[in-house]
């Protein structure tokens, strides 16, 4: 092919991997993702590593968006930022027109940056089907619309404003979506490469649909799944969030099964309106020469393990459809090579020529799409919030829990044997070594994807750090006082070394806060300082001026920190470190038997690192 090939994403919003007729679901009815099954290549083994939300669909588009792994987007994906270059401005640069509709939920500040035109756009995780709030396409990025509404006009006359700019009120999100995906595809000039990302809001709650698609469901013929349950077993740290109250406790089969029926019929009327945009594809003669990928952001339990949500790491909550089709792709074909939804940017780049950016952590699977053979991945790694890791390989899966600052539970499955995770074997003594083997795997992890840069990864290890204590050296895991931050150093007209960040995740604003505010535990005692990894023994304090100074061990007048920090990191995004305090007994651990007391003292000593952060 001469020119550049188009590019689709359909991107799903709760679906599950085995919710698609032709790849083995006898119950359901998915005429045109059976399509897209044939005329491409399916990744039977595609997962997302859960997220560090509970709104899991946040952090897994950010990654899809950036092709970077879990911690390595900017906090749980709640925006994303100018350095994390996204799928569409790469594109954009390479002659594409992008073209964004739907859900976008990482930040209105950034839909500009990769789309360069859109329509009904909608902000937020999850909005009423029948009268979604949109906003039409700004060029300048403002998305500053908002209308009048009363929240609840049964007890209330008090008037409020909600962002957006315009609503179809009665017309179904899906039908929206994609008459607005058609009447732009219509309207495009095929001499010029498209890039569409078509995000749909289905089949995520409130499940509902067209009734005539409700009515090819028998709810008394649906199956209950095998590992159906009427409540998890265990506290998992989100038994008790939004998606837990879709249905009581203890769960039933009628209830299940009425859920079950209702996810089905809006996947059918979801794979109908994805069916008119394969169909318009083909009657303007582009069909064979547009990359069309079908993902999903999640899945979803529905009664599977007790739960009916996503925010766990189960393999219903963690594996979805994943379909590439389009010229280069091998027809009819299925890999079950173990790949991330953030494996979908450097493939799609692959496939068109382009280079991959700096910062993209995804792997291009074409070489999987044509060899059987090259399955990836020999892990697959999970982490939900800080509450629960796991890991697994081709046979056996670990799970481990963390609840309020203590390890409280290991699962082992063998999913070759029980791929529906029904027989827990962590507490069979021939499993020791697997145990701790897939362990020791959960902690290469952690370094590989800096984990312990983030307020999920360091809870979860915090936790965990007794259990296995060989593998957790680090002492800022036992330290009573801690801070890991990201942010930018700005030095104003007084030398202050400020820190320019979020306070919160949910608040994007930037705030200047003095460094020597966020790292006051470690203040007025020796620490050691490693600025830009140069390492030095002093104390840190605050002088008559109001500057963080250090002064070194071994004497010396008191040196400003400011004066410290290489130029290079100035005004670029760092990683500030600190921590203090850390407990005898956990000192005692970390140094070993017949330690010397340099090593006890270097161990239990206060931090403050302050280094570049990962571009």
């Amino acid at each position: 092919m001469s020119h550049k090939p188009n590019v689709l994403i359909f991107f799903t919003d709760d679906q599950r991997f085995d919710t698609i007729h032709a790849l083995g679901n006898d119950e359901i009815v998915t005429p045109n993702m059976d399509r897209l099954v044939a005329m491409g290549t399916t990744f039977t083994h595609a997962h997302i590593p859960s997220g560090t939300s509970g709104a899991v669909c946040m952090p897994s588009r950010a990654m899809l968006l950036t092709g970077r792994s879990l911690f390595h987007i900017h906090g749980a994906g709640e925006t994303i930022p100018a350095s994390h270059v996204m799928i569409g401005a790469t594109l954009r640069e390479h002659g594409y027109e992008t073209f964004g509709i739907g859900k976008w939920h990482n930040g209105k500040e950034t839909f500009n940056r990769c789309f360069s035109g859109g329509a009904e756009i909608f902000f937020g995780g999850m909005a009423d089907h029948w009268n979604v709030p949109a906003f039409d396409y700004d060029p300048k990025g403002d998305y500053a619309g908002s209308c009048k509404y009363i929240k609840d006009p049964f007890r209330s006359n008090k008037v409020e404003l909600r962002d957006y700019d315009h609503m179809h009120e009665g017309k179904h999100s899906s039908e929206l979506l994609t008459e607005a995906a058609i009447k732009w595809l219509r309207e495009h000039d095929t001499s010029v490469p498209f890039f569409m990302y078509l995000s749909f809001l289905a089949p995520h709650d409130p499940r509902t649909m067209p009734e005539r698609f409700l009515e090819m469901y028998d709810e008394n013929k649906i199956a209950l799944p095998p590992n159906f349950m009427p409540k998890h077993p265990f506290d998992n740290g989100d038994l008790y969030g939004r998606d837990e109250n879709l249905a009581p406790w203890p769960r039933t089969p009628e209830v299940v099964r009425r859920h079950l029926k209702e996810y089905y019929a809006m996947i059918t009327h979801l794979d109908h309106q994805l069916g008119l945009v394969l169909d318009l594809l083909e009657s303007r003669g582009v069909l064979e020469d547009t990359v069309i990928v079908l993902a999903g952001d999640n899945g979803l339990a529905i009664g599977q393990h007790g739960l009916f949500g996503k925010q766990s790491c189960y393999e219903h909550s963690n594996r979805v459809p994943l379909v590439f089709a389009g010229p280069g792709i091998p027809k009819g074909k299925r890999s079950d090579a173990y790949v991330y939804l953030f494996d979908i940017y450097p493939t799609i780049c692959e496939l068109l020529g382009i280079a991959v950016p700096r910062g993209v952590d995804g792997r291009p699977l074409v070489s999987s799409m044509k060899d059987a053979g090259e399955k990836q991945r020999e892990y697959m790694f999970y982490a939900h919030r800080g509450f629960t890791h796991s890991v697994k390989d081709r046979e056996h899966k670990l799970i481990e829990t963390v609840l309020g600052g203590k390890h409280v539970k290991t699962q082992l499955f063998n999913i070759d044997k029980d791929p529906w995770e029904t027989q827990d074997l962590a507490a069979d003594p021939n499993h020791e070594g697997t145990i701790r083997r897939l362990r020791e795997q959960l902690a290469r992890y952690r370094d590989e994807w800096d984990e312990l840069d983030t307020p999920w990864g360091f809870e979860f290890w915090r936790g965990f750090a007794w259990t296995c204590p060989n593998l957790c050296k680090e002492p800022a895991l036992f330290a009573t006082n801690r801070v890991a931050i990201e942010g930018t150093i700005v030095i104003d007209g007084g030398g202050v070394a400020c820190l320019k960040t979020q306070l919160t995740p949910q608040n994007p604003d930037l705030f200047d806060v003095p460094i020597h505010e966020l790292v006051e535990f470690a203040l007025d005692k020796e620490v050691l300082l490693q600025v830009a990894g140069e390492g030095q023994v002093g104390v840190l304090h605050v002088d008559a001026s109001g500057r963080l100074a250090f002064t070194r061990h071994e004497g010396g007048e008191p040196v400003p920190l400011a004066s410290l920090i290489p130029a290079p990191l100035v005004g670029t995004p760092i990683v500030l470190q600190s921590w203090s305090d850390v407990p005898d007994d956990a000192v005692a651990m970390l140094a070993g038997t017949g330690a010397d007391a340099a090593r006890v003292k270097w161990l239990a000593m206060p931090r403050v690192i302050i280094r570049a952060a990962r571009g």
